[in-house]
């Protein structure tokens, strides 16, 4: 049905109904619409019993809704007897998206963000059997991520550390045979930690702060990625150099540095990042130079401290 809905949305978007609004590389994560359209969809959509929209005004839940939405005063939608019952008891509940602490026990679920991660620890996630998506936060180096590897299912993983911290050893990601996309935003310690990460990556963002990025240049290791299609490193180097072997990141099409402040010099080979088709560098005000082979093709913002963007064309 996901896959349905999701041709349905792409339709209406080339038929100017829907507007992008934003993306994570090749995923739409929100979109715009009219708001008449809007007022028409909501509706529909209560005509047929698709969704409820909570008001705290009145403080009531529909019963027997597809879906529920709930913008403000989360907590005391979950005082309500009811909810206790939209969470813990939804035998077909498939999508969970909420910063709160709720009863976690559905076996069906295929999306679940944002969960804290003292609270996955009392997850049994090798029920989780269909789990497609997860997004996890407030990660210490102290706990473990060796349940996720059970997640054989899982596509996409948004791991969150808490401020400052680092992550804990990243091995049993590895397990995770069919993960397309990963978002690690926290401290790697080690270099080595990014050989366990499974070669089935299509999307990897690597984000970190200053005090937490990688010492080394994480390039070499993840030029070998096979599939890797998408690349974004954001403040997770605090080296000067980055160098590109012979014939890494031969799937690459799009590679964005941001916040790489002591970056000064990137080493190209000739047969590397050979169908990149998009370059963004932000604030990496030390980097003057982009590879020879490259300058023919870039397109230069004219204040390089604040934003540089090229876009390259494969010949």
């Amino acid at each position: 049905m996901e896959v349905i809905a999701e041709n349905f949305l792409h339709e209406l978007i080339s038929r100017s109904l829907i507007q992008v609004a934003e993306t994570f590389f090749d995923k739409i994560l929100t979109c715009r619409i009219h708001d008449l359209l809007r007022d028409l969809a909501v509706q529909k959509a209560m005509e047929v019993n698709l969704f409820d929209i909570y008001d705290p005004r009145v403080n009531l839940v529909t019963p027997f809704r597809h879906r529920h939405a709930i913008h403000t005063q989360t907590q005391r939608y979950l005082s309500l007897d009811l909810s206790k019952l939209k969470i813990a008891k939804l035998t077909n509940l498939r999508h969970l998206i909420t910063r709160y602490e709720v009863p976690l026990q559905v076996d069906r679920l295929r999306t679940l963000k944002y969960i804290r991660c003292d609270q996955w620890k009392h997850t049994d996630a090798s029920r989780l059997v269909n789990l497609q998506e997860l997004g996890m936060e407030h990660i210490m180096k102290s706990y473990s991520l060796k349940s996720i590897g059970s997640l054989k299912t899982l596509i996409t993983l948004l791991l969150v550390c808490s401020y400052g911290e680092t992550f804990p050893p990243l091995e049993p990601l590895s397990s995770c045979e069919n993960l397309q996309r990963l978002w690690l935003s926290g401290g790697i310690e080690k270099l080595a930690n990014l050989n366990n990460l499974p070669k089935s990556i299509t999307v990897l963002v690597l984000q970190s702060t200053r005090s937490t990025g990688l010492e080394e240049d994480p390039m070499p290791i993840l030029g070998k990625f096979p599939n890797l299609r998408h690349l974004e490193l954001s403040r997770a180097y605090k080296g000067k150099k980055i160098t590109c072997n012979s014939n890494s990141f031969s799937q690459l099409e799009t590679l964005r540095l941001v916040n790489l402040g002591n970056l000064e010099s990137w080493h190209l080979h000739t047969t590397a990042m050979s169908v990149l088709k998009s370059l963004s560098i932000f604030r990496c005000p030390k980097l003057q130079k982009i590879p020879e082979r490259m300058e023919h093709i870039a397109v230069l913002d004219g204040n390089q401290s604040k934003l540089v963007y090229y876009y390259l064309f494969p010949h």
